[in-house]
């Protein structure tokens, strides 16, 4: 049955919802406030992205009151939240933003993707069963995702109208549709007429549910297999060849949460009768009862590397989604062996609270209660002091770049206590690979080219063509060594520059017509490991190897094989 929806509000509020942000994408361009001050930019941007999405979702005819007073209180939950994340993100010229605000924006999603579905029912004042929330679930992922897709094939009309007339020499179209003045307010109204089209066809919704539906109880008992299968194989081949592999936990979590959700999607509505064949629905409940196992050897993992490295985020992540997905199993466990043939009547029971849990996570995790990035700046710290980390190997990139503030707060204390050269690797790590390189001077960045071997004597005329690579402080090192290339018994010159950013670049060096010039040499290897090849200069591991293969020269054009893996039969 259709909801009774107030057309022009909802589209009136998409409409509003493209003007602010129009306006806060020039904030950035012109470079004023609150650009300038990143807790008011991320607060405003959260609001301005969440609480329509939140009144296009669940506005309608008999729900305004309510609805508005639950969009208020999850603004005021963002004002928190986005102000505090954003503070963590001071002073911005320093803070790299990047990977704290992915985690604050997934956090967010999931956050409103709750939200919304508990404040459906509270609005409609429906009662609060885990039906009627996977009911809703279901229906605003479908809406959402055929929201998006309307948009994207109107914005892709629009790009076919600017070319058609493009082609004939009319760039008027073009031009037009390519200013953000244009493009956010009508993909806007575009947007709230999609809300308003899919929100009268939520017969069609639920039907594509219950297609899906159908996909996870096809699905759910393959899961349970794997999940029985994987437990007899591991006494037989050890629990180490899982943490061999480095992402053991990881695969054990997805593992549990695929067959949570499906289940979960298979008994959604507190069946009466189960959809599958009695031996079946027991194979199914033995799969629940050894997720608690599943649970101990991902905490098992995760503390083996927390124990050895110490706290990161992402293994406090890690952790939340371990505790979150053992309480699952085990309240699954208890109610499975207490209630036995009436276990499938109470599972509803256990969802809606912890999906008030998981509400309440992505919120603590946002504010200093339960700051993952403080969490480890302590952890860190405390291997440092208690000497499992030398200084050397202290990681000030993370700190400088995963941490926010309070890793920019922890070295600056540090700078105070260590010497100047640890300083200097906090001020390397702060630096903006896309800023302006910072120049050093002459006698710095002599001082950074590496001779080899070290006697070896430099022309001065090429000197001074190495010393601008050197003196670029995005530059950790320059090598400049001779050897004989070609075999004509005289050394050719090579600089070699190896990037902060894990990046090398070898240049061959010679006098054309009196004056220096480069040309690139390759390597058989992307992305060379820096850390070995500095090593392998201190190591005297430098040599000129003839190659294999000789080069096919076909007119102009020279070929040469490849050392990468051979190419598939046609």
């Amino acid at each position: 049955m259709a909801e009774s929806l107030n057309k022009p509000l909802l589209v009136l509020v998409a409409l509003i919802q493209g003007l602010l942000l129009f306006g806060l994408k020039e904030t950035v361009i012109y470079e004023v406030w609150p650009h300038d001050v990143r807790s008011a930019e991320l607060l405003l941007w959260s609001i301005c992205l969440c609480v329509p999405i939140l009144l296009l979702l669940s506005l309608n005819t008999d729900n305004f009151k309510q609805t508005s007073i639950g969009a208020a209180a999850f603004a005021a939950v963002l004002v928190l939240i986005a102000g505090y994340v954003g503070f963590q993100l001071e002073p911005s010229e320093s803070i790299y933003p990047s990977s704290m605000l992915w985690i604050y924006g997934v956090t967010l999603a999931v956050l409103l993707f709750k939200v919304t579905m508990y404040l459906q029912i509270w609005a409609d004042k429906q009662p609060l069963t885990y039906a009627q929330l996977f009911l809703y679930s279901w229906r605003n992922t479908i809406l959402v995702a055929l929201c998006l897709l309307f948009v994207l094939i109107f914005g892709g009309i629009l790009t076919l109208w600017a070319g058609l007339f493009s082609v004939v020499g009319i760039n008027l179209f073009r031009e037009i549709f390519s200013e953000s003045w244009f493009l956010f307010p009508v993909l806007a109204l575009a947007n709230g007429l999609a809300f308003v089209i899919f929100r009268n066809l939520v017969g069609i919704l639920d039907t594509m549910s219950r297609v899906l539906r159908a996909l996870c109880q096809f699905l759910l008992p393959v899961l349970i297999f794997i999940c029985l299968l994987f437990l007899i194989c591991l006494p037989f081949v050890g629990i180490s060849a899982l943490w061999d592999t480095g992402r053991g936990t990881a695969l054990v979590l997805w593992l549990q949460a695929l067959i949570l959700f499906f289940y979960n999607a298979t008994y959604q509505n507190e069946m009466e009768a189960s959809p599958y064949w009695k031996p079946i629905q027991r194979f199914i409940s033995l799969g629940l009862l050894v997720l608690p196992i599943y649970s101990l050897i991902a905490i098992y993992g995760l503390w083996l590397r927390v124990d050895q490295y110490g706290l990161t985020v992402a293994r406090c992540w890690a952790m939340v989604v371990t505790i979150l997905l053992a309480l699952f199993a085990i309240a699954y466990t208890i109610n499975l062996l207490w209630f036995r043939a009436n276990a499938s009547d109470k599972f509803g029971w256990i969802n809606v609270r912890m999906g008030l849990v998981v509400m309440a996570l992505m919120v603590l995790v946002n504010t200093p209660f339960l700051d993952f990035r403080k969490a480890t700046v302590r952890s860190q710290l405390a291997t440092l002091e208690s000497g499992e980390v030398s200084l050397e190997e202290f990681d000030v990139r993370y700190f400088a770049r995963e941490l926010g503030r309070p890793g920019y707060l922890a070295l600056d204390q540090l700078k105070l206590e260590q010497d100047e050269a640890f300083s200097g690797r906090v001020a390397e790590a702060y630096r903006r690979w896309n800023a302006e390189s910072v120049t050093l001077s002459e006698e710095q960045a002599i001082e950074k080219i590496r001779r080899y071997p070290e006697e070896l004597e430099i022309p001065e005329a090429l000197l001074a063509e190495v010393t601008p690579l050197a003196s670029n402080a995005n530059n950790s090192a320059v090598y400049v060594l001779n050897p004989d290339l070609n075999g004509d018994g005289t050394g050719d010159w090579v600089v070699i520059t190896q990037a902060t950013w894990n990046y090398v670049n070898a240049q061959h060096w010679q006098i054309v017509e009196g004056r220096w010039e480069r040309k690139n040499l390759t390597n058989s290897i992307s992305r060379p490991n820096t850390l070995n090849l500095a090593e392998a200069f201190e190591n005297n591991e430098v040599s000129v190897e003839a190659p294999t293969w000789q080069l096919l020269k076909i007119g102009d054009t020279v070929f040469q094989i490849s050392e990468e893996q051979p190419l598939a039969n046609p």
